[in-house]
């Protein structure tokens, strides 16, 4: 007597439901990380990019003939404009300039901190983006310049310590108008010094002071240390 064994293939529901469980739960850890992961490569990208569109810009500007060692920065919209004619307007690809102020080269929306309050300076109390002048890189980049002459901003505000002169701030926010519009996310610095020329944010700066700033207690703008030192994914809060 010929005998037949059934055999059963595929799943049942139960161990459909369960694998589709599993697999949504690993789906759940790993797709974040991929992401945040590749946002930190973008902004590591464009951080650099910027950095480095700008330093080269000024420093072609002197290859013809445009020393900055002795340039005296003015504090008010037609220094700002200046400064951008003699060093950086032969130099880069711009779409759009807002000379007297920001309306149309820079976020409508206040800029925050990475600890989540809006940021202000302390003279005279504005934002990034009150009262300056601005432009639009072709690639949709917000640049705003503005000058401040008072050392003891410098030093709270970007890292770094000079005389009572005027120093340029050179703020950049690498995606426009989108979110988050924060500082050390999407927002960097860099500054114009003549004894220097263009530097990073926290230049000079120690290794405390920048995690200090670049922290969930801290505004932001040593974030940008962390990435031009190529820590694609540093100590940036979320």
């Amino acid at each position: 007597m010929r005998k037949y064994i059934n055999f059963r293939f595929g799943f049942n529901l139960t161990e459909v439901l369960l694998t589709i469980g599993i697999i949504g739960i690993i789906a759940s850890i790993t797709i974040p990380i991929i992401v945040h992961n590749y946002d930190e490569k973008e902004r590591y990208s464009k951080v650099n990019k910027m950095y480095s569109i700008l330093s080269g810009a000024l420093e072609r500007s002197v290859a013809n003939g445009e020393d900055y060692s002795y340039y005296t920065i003015k504090n008010d919209s037609p220094g700002m404009l200046d400064f951008y004619n003699t060093y950086l307007k032969k130099y880069l690809t711009v779409m759009k300039v807002c000379e007297n102020q920001t309306e149309g080269c820079w976020n409508s929306n206040t800029t925050k901190t990475l600890k989540g309050t809006d940021f202000k300076y302390n003279h005279p109390g504005v934002s990034i983006g009150e009262g300056t002048m601005a432009l639009v890189l072709n690639d949709g980049t917000f640049v705003q310049l503005d000058a401040y002459g008072d050392a003891n901003d410098f030093k709270t505000f970007f890292g770094v310590t000079k005389g009572s002169e005027p120093g340029m701030t050179i703020i950049f926010d690498i995606n426009g108008e989108k979110n988050p519009n924060t500082i050390g996310k999407d927002i960097f610095a860099v500054l114009f010094l003549p004894e220097h020329g263009i530097v990073p944010a926290f230049y000079g700066a120690s290794d405390s002071e920048i995690a200090s700033d670049c922290s969930k207690e801290g505004i932001g703008f040593a974030c940008i240390q962390n990435y031009l030192q190529g820590e694609v994914t540093g100590d940036i809060p979320e």
